[in-house]
């Protein structure tokens, strides 16, 4: 039986969608990428569609619970916006 060829590509693109389309259409990255947290929380954050604007305008309890992260990430996350 022939199993189908696995397409590499497309499974980065579907995990890391706004990076390489970014990267494909020559579009600026993202505020959020300018954060001082991990790539992946950032990639989190875009995906989600926030950008530094929008994160110093939530409460640090809104995000935690839009994201499903700990409060404590959130605070990281909402210093880290007010700081850049």
């Amino acid at each position: 039986m022939h199993k189908p060829k696995t397409n590499r590509y497309k499974c980065f693109v579907v995990h890391s969608q706004l990076m390489v389309q970014s990267l494909l259409s020559n579009e600026k990255k993202p505020d959020i990428y300018d954060l001082g947290v991990a790539d992946g929380i950032k990639e989190m954050l875009a995906v989600h569609g926030f950008t530094k604007d929008k994160i110093r305008n939530t409460t640090v309890s809104n995000l935690a619970e839009t994201l499903h992260i700990d409060y404590y990430v959130a605070l990281i996350i909402h210093k880290s916006a007010k700081e850049v």
